[in-house]
């Protein structure tokens, strides 16, 4: 005989309910441990460390996960990765996070790219002051900016095969932003984020979606030839 269904949503071996139950992420972001049992940790999977960058409403602080055995994260769109043991976490106050959580469905819709920072779920935390604050953890880039690399040079141009790189990297970002509806808006040296790869050097990765926006099409917009380009939402 089956479980009625107010007993099986309290089943320890149901883990839709342990997911609820434990998690502070949303359900939908559906995250679970390997080979043991789900961490409640008292709400919190990572632990904050030093702050990478500061924004004009947002911080980004270098974080590890609370547990020492990796799970498994699994989007919106089905796939699902390994976690990395250490991760960047974006946060902002909840009352001025209405851009946070823009980049975060954003990014929800692009996690699949090399080309785009990875994002692997949100989550809402109180500071010891009582204030809250909207996190959503992202792939941490070693290699920090593509800015920070230039200004690291002294004003000395970086080697042509290294910009040859980091540019057919952004171009195949762009496309893949632009092929899934949206316009970036924001792209600069700042917002490249490096990953270090084997074969001794860096990944350029897009970053920062706070300006993003859909995309649409405009008739107006084609020139003699009838070529159109992408243009953001309208206002």
């Amino acid at each position: 005989m089956g479980l009625g269904k107010r007993h099986r949503d309290k089943d320890p071996d149901n883990y839709e309910w342990m997911i609820r139950k434990c998690f502070p992420f949303k359900f939908a972001m559906r995250i679970f441990f390997h080979g043991g049992g789900l961490d409640n940790s008292d709400g919190l999977t990572w632990i904050r460390s030093h702050k990478l960058d500061q924004g004009s409403f947002a911080s980004v602080y270098s974080t590890k996960l609370r547990s020492k055995s990796p799970f498994v994260f699994i989007d919106d769109n089905g796939a699902s990765c390994i976690m990395p043991s250490e991760l960047a976490v974006k946060s902002a106050e909840t009352s001025k996070a209405s851009s946070l959580r823009r980049e975060m469905e954003i990014l929800g819709v692009l996690n699949s790219s090399s080309y785009v920072v990875h994002y692997y779920g949100d989550e809402s935390t109180r500071s010891d002051d009582g204030k809250l604050y909207y996190n959503i953890l992202l792939e941490k880039c070693c290699g920090g900016s593509l800015g920070s690399r230039i200004r690291n040079f002294g004003g000395i141009s970086l080697q042509e095969n290294e910009v040859r790189c980091y540019t057919r990297d952004i171009v195949r970002g762009l496309c893949y932003i632009h092929g899934h509806g949206y316009v970036h808006c924001g792209i600069k040296p700042d917002n490249i984020l490096l990953v270090p790869t084997c074969c001794n050097g860096f990944r350029a990765k897009i970053g920062d979606f706070g300006l993003a926006k859909e995309a649409y099409y405009d008739p107006a917009d084609e020139d003699d030839e009838g070529c159109s380009g992408v243009r953001s939402e309208r206002n």
